[in-house]
Parts: structure tokens; C-alpha cells; sequence
């Protein structure tokens, strides 16, 4: 019997989520964070959330969801677990180079927790084979369509706990190093809370 196809992005959808932050202030932001399996020795991995560190700057309060697994393995839309952090700056592992904005957040000990509770998560982490190798970008035009997925201005499908799809160009070539940077400009429209936002 053949398997059914599941077109990418009903999986890429599922890769991100919606991070809130509040500061000592009182001021409250939203932010994307995507899920990423960092490799580990012996074949393993360290599921974390990655994000950029200015959504998460001065936080001492934050939330972020999960999505669940019914029993049969299936995506329980609608059932989520909505999880409140104290510290919450101090919980990310940020890039030590002051010029790259990411920091990151170990879910391991999250999952481990969920599953003593007989909570399966439904995620989809990527990884570094998703990244665009030299090999790819060199097949690649200047313009190439672009997809962002996001909470742009918070903006989420809240019953669902699914985020917001948005289309764009490349800007510049994703081959060359903009103005000398690893870096290359996008053109789409991004709001405060697409911060974070994975681009493919």
C-alpha cells in the first residue's frame, strides 16, 4: 500500500512556535521561536527552540505552547500544553558573538517531563539538513520565492496553536555575503513577532 503524501509545509508548520515575553516593566512582546535538533555524540540529538536573543532581552516572564499527540499518534489540534516560565532570559543559552542575534532553549528536559505524564509533543524539529549547502545556493537565481512561518504583530491560529504562513523574494543572493556578512536580504512582509521566524 502507498503512503500518503503530506505536502511539506503541513509538516514546516508545525517547525515553530509562539514565544511571549514580558518584561520587569510590565511590557509584553510576542516573538517566533523554531524547533532545532542540535547533533550530539552517538547519534543522538539536543531538541531545543531557537530564537533571535532580542525577543527574548529583559524578559523575567515568558510562555510558549506545545502541541500534543493523541493516543493513536495523530496531531491533536486544539490540544495543547501552554508553558510559564520565571527567568525567563536567564533559561536561553544565547551565541557568544555579540553581532548573531540567536539564542536557544533546551526542550529535552520539557519532553522527559511530558512523557512521565503520558504527554507526547508534536513538533517538527528541523536540523542541519535543512540548512542550504554551498551545493544548493549555487543552483540557485538571485530572486527565489521565499516562505516565512511566524507570528507576525502575535497574530496565531489560537485554538489550534498554529502560526501564520508568509510569502516573499530573495532580495539578494542567498550565495553571496551581503555587504561581506553571512547574511542575505529577504523581501516580504515582516512585523514585529516574525522575529525568530524560520525562512525557506
Amino acid at each position: 500500500m502507498k503512503e500518503k503524501y503530506t505536502h511539506p509545509v503541513e509538516l514546516l508548520i508545525h517547525s515553530t512556535t509562539r514565544i511571549m515575553s514580558e518584561t520587569s516593566t510590565g511590557l509584553i512582546s510576542t516573538g517566533t521561536g523554531y524547533y532545532f535538533n542540535f547533533a550530539a555524540d552517538g547519534g543522538n540529538s539536543i531538541p531545543c527552540i531557537v530564537t533571535n536573543k532580542h525577543v527574548v532581552h529583559g524578559a523575567v516572564k515568558g510562555k510558549f505552547c506545545l502541541n500534543k499527540k493523541n493516543s493513536d499518534g495523530s496531531i491533536d489540534l486544539g490540544g495543547h500544553i501552554s508553558l510559564e516560565f520565571s527567568n525567563f532570559e536567564s533559561r536561553w543559552v544565547k551565541h557568544p558573538d555579540a553581532n548573531i542575534d540567536l539564542a536557544v532553549f533546551p526542550i529535552g528536559p520539557i519532553l522527559h517531563q511530558a512523557g512521565r505524564q503520558n504527554i507526547v509533543v508534536h513538533y517538527t524539529p528541523l536540523g542541519e539538513r535543512n540548512i542550504a549547502d554551498a551545493n544548493l545556493l549555487n543552483t540557485l537565481p538571485t530572486m527565489e520565492d521565499i516562505i516565512m512561518i511566524g507570528y507576525p504583530n502575535g497574530i496565531w491560529d489560537e485554538k489550534h496553536n498554529l502560526p501564520i504562513i508568509r510569502r516573499g523574494i530573495t532580495a539578494t543572493h542567498p550565495k553571496l555575503p551581503y555587504n561581506g556578512k553571512p547574511e542575505f536580504l529577504i523581501d516580504a512582509a515582516c512585523f514585529p513577532g516574525s522575529s525568530g521566524s524560520p525562512v525557506f
